[in-house]
């Protein structure tokens, strides 16, 4: 078993463009190696250091990021030669069909992590269309909730219409850099 420090040595070997802030990889860092998840979800992967966080963290059985075409291709190369990761291209709107979820997650999701669209629509879609295939005990984590350093209302508003909507727990977090996320608990 690696420890924290070989860990964030591995991480900082797949770090792109530090988009994701130093605080918010060790707050995942720490949640993921609690939860050892097995089958990951990601939207939105724009330099891929998430993506690297989750898959150095924990070497789950199998990582899908769905992002848009203008994010960072050869890092997702490189963590598809290193890892179990798989990139897709594409509107995760459309993409994210029962068709996906029965082909690629026929053992459900244990985490996900949404940090895709930010408008409404987009971040609602995303939590609703993954829901019916999380696991019992999965982790759910919504990037830029009540962030302090990039506030979206839009991302606000659609995780806390999710939460009310399916009478689920969620807890608030922001970093020490104000880098927010919801932790939702399943």
């Amino acid at each position: 078993m690696k420890t924290v420090e070989e860990i964030r040595e591995e991480i900082s070997k797949n770090w792109v463009d530090r988009h994701f802030s130093i605080p918010q990889r060790d707050f995942i860092l720490d949640l993921l190696m609690e939860l050892k998840p097995s089958y990951c979800l990601e939207t939105g992967f724009c330099t891929g250091s998430s993506s690297a966080t989750i898959l150095a963290s924990c070497l789950p059985t199998k990582l899908i990021s769905v992002g848009l075409a203008h994010n960072n291709m050869e890092q997702a190369k490189k963590l598809e030669e290193q890892y179990a990761f798989n990139f897709i291209q594409g509107d995760s709107t459309s993409i994210l069909t029962s068709e996906f979820f029965e082909k690629e997650y026929p053992e459900g999701i244990d985490f996900f992590h949404v940090d895709g669209g930010h408008e409404y629509n987009v971040a609602l879609s995303d939590l609703e269309n993954a829901f019916p295939y999380m696991n019992e005990g999965a982790v759910i984590l919504a990037d830029d909730y009540h962030s302090k350093m990039c506030p979206l209302e839009s991302v606000d508003r659609a995780v806390d219409v999710f939460v009310a909507k399916n009478n689920l727990n969620m807890d608030g977090v922001n970093t020490e850099d104000g880098k927010g996320m919801a932790v939702i608990r399943l």
